[in-house]
């Protein structure tokens, strides 16, 4: 079998910066001390987040160094097995500061979490310095998303460092994904066609060198000038490869030029349309996130930087195209949409009603929440009781969130749920919604909070409609004499009932019970090896979520429950049907 030469040279890239990872100094946030004790020479500015670097105290181990809050908030920092990301950085010969130290993220997801640091406490850390190197102007920096810079010393850099830190995975951390997918070898995405990956070559010459990115579009040509491509999409991708690598780059990224180029693509400016409108959309999604997003924000400062001209031309582009576009391109749309600062700092609520009748998952989604965050609920409510129904529980989520989701916002700046007001437009669209599609709306509201609310936590109306369909439920299953298939999403009447469960009330218990013996099952069909030999045979199975879910809620509130309700029942072969109940599992 022959191997693609890119996949050759991508494993390797890989596995050498696996190997590199072993050796990556990291800095750890440890125990937090008290400012009372923190050493008199120390400077942090009072109201002020400070990171110090004592030079004159640098040792073998490194320079140590002091993260102060003097700030009355608490500061949150992304971590890493501990290490909150503050890298060795040095004044370089172009006349800017440079990271002089290498990082390697980890592939696992427990590795990642936050260290909390509580108003008058402060961390003491250990910066890297190289065991040997040459004397520069040095710094340090944090590389997560937090503009948090030291005072300026003198120490010391190595030359392969820094050449290192420009090829690591942090060198691509503010790369657009949709640039970054066609080229990182750990994240790499095998599917994409050749011309896809010409079209992100075009995209990455507009924003800029990143070095680790070119070396590997300049393998990929040059394993096509060692075996020359025989398909006619790769010969036009080979061709696209050698006419831009060959050419002039910018000599810096920017995230503006890359704006700029992507809205020259989509309205056709150019003579030449050589990137799909979707990939521009894609990138404008990631550059978006990248500018607006909660990683990008400063929560210790209040100001808030209206975005360029360039973006409104974006926005109101995406608002104009999210209706009527393509999927792949609203999609991109969406995403940018997705961002409050954009949708607020350009778009009239004018401009927003009408796409309450779009797609329910990117225009109306938009539009509802842009308009409840804007505080007129009656008007929104209003015209949402004339929307298509699969439209209504978009809008109800979004009266619900005000608006704001705490993915966007980080969970500080989250201002929690909303209930309507008595006797109000909003409450009769609510009691509507409810009565007409429980199972739509305990579907978009269910993920709204990030926490247990515990007790009617969502309010009676969005409870007892609950409680009404699933009474209703309970009768349509006891008087059906056989067990039926749900219709799809069959999930959806499981995840429906978690749902009530949160209000963990005992005078549910009765409804609960009732749903030990409910009828309705999750067909579940597919290929399997029984370890019997013969390799994979296709099996069916019943599973029974709804009692699953009704066994969960009980025993929340310490109801106690038999072991013989039947959960699974496998009907592969009709002439030995096995049953496995809550006793067996």
């Amino acid at each position: 079998m022959k191997i693609p030469t890119m996949w050759i040279t991508g494993l390797i890239f890989a596995v050498s910066g696996v190997v590199h990872a072993q050796h990556v100094f990291r800095t750890y946030a440890g125990e937090a001390y008290a400012n009372v004790d923190l050493p008199a020479h120390v400077k942090a500015t009072d109201g002020e987040l400070t990171l110090w670097a004592d030079f004159e105290k640098r040792s073998q181990e490194g320079t140590p160094l002091y993260l102060v809050n003097k700030t009355r908030g608490t500061v949150s920092f992304p971590s890493q097995d501990g290490d909150i990301y503050i890298k060795l950085e040095s004044f370089d010969k172009n006349g800017g500061w440079g990271r002089a130290q290498t990082h390697e993220y980890s592939d696992c997801g427990n590795s990642y979490g936050h260290r909390i640091l509580q108003p008058g406490m402060h961390y003491r850390l250990i910066g890297y310095q190289p065991a040997e190197g040459r004397k520069a102007d040095i710094r340090y920096a944090m590389h997560s998303g937090l503009n948090l810079v030291s005072n300026t010393g003198s120490g010391l850099v190595s030359d392969k460092d820094i050449e290192l830190a420009r090829f690591d995975s942090m060198s691509l951390r503010s790369v657009p994904r949709t640039i970054r997918d066609a080229f990182d070898p750990q994240w790499k995405r095998s599917e994409l066609k050749p011309g896809h990956r010409a079209g992100c070559l075009l995209l990455l010459k507009a924003y800029g060198p990143v070095p680790a990115l070119k070396r590997e579009a300049q393998r990929q040509l040059d394993a096509w000038r060692l075996v020359p491509p025989v398909d006619s999409e790769e010969k036009q991708a080979a061709a696209a490869f050698e006419e831009l690598l060959s050419a002039t780059w910018e000599k810096e990224i920017s995230s503006e030029r890359l704006v700029q180029f992507c809205l020259d693509q989509i309205e056709g400016t150019k003579p030449a349309l050589r990137v799909t409108p979707a990939m521009c959309w894609g990138t404008l999604r990631d550059l978006a996130s990248l500018s607006f997003g909660v990683s990008a924000r400063n929560p210790h400062s209040n100001k808030t930087e209206t975005p360029s001209e360039d973006w409104r031309r974006v926005v109101r582009l995406a608002a104009s195209g999210i209706s009527e576009g393509p999927k792949e391109e609203a999609i991109g749309m969406s995403g940018v949409l997705s961002h409050n600062l954009l949708v607020d700092s350009f778009l009239p609520s004018s401009a927003l009603e009408p796409l309450l009748r779009g797609d329910p998952y990117f225009a109306a989604k938009v539009a509802a929440n842009a308009l409840s965050r804007r505080g007129d609920a009656e008007r929104l409510s209003e015209l949402a009781m004339n929307l298509p129904p699969k439209n209504q529980p978009v809008v109800l989520a979004a009266l619900a969130s005000g608006g704001v989701s705490y993915e966007h916002t980080g969970l500080d700046g989250w201002g929690g749920l909303r209930r309507p007001q008595p006797g109000t437009k909003e409450e009769t669209f609510w009691t509507h919604v409810m009565g007409t599609q429980p199972l739509e709306a305990s579907d978009a509201l269910r993920y709204l909070s990030p926490h247990d609310l515990g007790a009617d936590g969502y309010g009676p109306i969005v409870m007892d409609g609950l409680r009404k369909f699933w009474n209703e439920e309970a009768a349509r299953s006891q008087n059906r004499k056989d067990d039926f298939a749900l219709p799809p999403p069959a999930y959806s009447m499981r995840l429906s009932l978690d749902f009530l469960a949160k209000s963990k009330r005992k005078e549910d218990a009765p409804l609960f019970r009732s749903l030990l013996a409910y009828k309705g099952y999750e067909l579940q069909e597919g290929f399997r090896d029984d370890g019997s030999g013969g390799g994979a045979k296709p099996y069916k199975m019943q599973s029974f979520g709804v009692r699953q879910a009704a066994l969960e809620a009980l025993k929340a509130i310490g109801e106690q429950v038999p072991s013989d309700v039947v959960l699974e029942r496998d009907v592969s072969n009709p002439e030995k049907v096995i049953q496995k109940t809550n006793g067996d599992l």
